[in-house]
């Protein structure tokens, strides 16, 4: 019996939500096909309909991540206000994947690293067509450094917990994200000199 592609377009959407809640927050190693569709309330056969494999399936959720940054006059601030912030680091499952699948993608490596790397460079080009600075050198670098940050400050605060150190680390990176943004520093490129 087929379905409709819109059945299974939907099918497919409910189990790479359902997948992207588990894996942030049980994380890969721990979440189990037969876990994830039983929490879709699918049957794990109808998974391989969808995905040739549980990295298949991580590798896609995490292509899915970024699009675009909000399309308003000063995204960047409010990019990083959201992002640096306590209910971001306090609901991991709902927030970005790169903070959160860090340590399962290094440990994977092959196509879920290869993608994972795709998107960090997808975010800092957007993060960097955003930047202030005097070179388009200048903008990468700083964009580059700007999305580290993000993403270790992240991983640092969620270590740290609920605290008063977790939020002055939140704290300190959003601000030091938007002076970054704001007037990115001077860097001589080999060529210039």
């Amino acid at each position: 019996m087929s379905h409709s592609p819109e059945r299974r377009k939907r099918t497919r959407d409910r189990i790479r939500a359902m997948a992207a809640r588990l894996f942030k927050s049980n994380g890969y190693g721990s979440t189990t096909i037969d876990a994830l569709m039983a929490e879709a309330g699918l049957t794990r056969g109808g998974f391989y309909a969808h995905f040739s494999g549980k990295e298949d399936l991580f590798a896609d959720i995490i292509q899915s991540s970024f699009d675009r940054l909000p399309d308003e006059p000063d995204p960047l601030r409010k990019v990083f206000t959201w992002y640096m912030s306590q209910e971001h680091r306090d609901y991991p499952a709902a927030g970005c994947p790169l903070p959160t699948l860090a340590q399962d993608v290094a440990r994977l490596r092959g196509e879920p690293q290869q993608r994972y790397r795709h998107i960090f460079r997808n975010f800092t080009r957007l993060i960097s067509g955003n930047v202030k600075g005097r070179t388009r050198h200048d903008r990468e670098a700083a964009a580059t450094a700007i999305v580290a940050m993000m993403i270790g400050g992240m991983v640092v605060s969620r270590a740290l917990g609920k605290t008063a150190c977790s939020d002055e680390v939140l704290d300190a990176c959003r601000e030091t994200c938007i002076s970054l943004a704001d007037s990115a520093p001077s860097l001589a490129e080999p060529d210039d000199e």
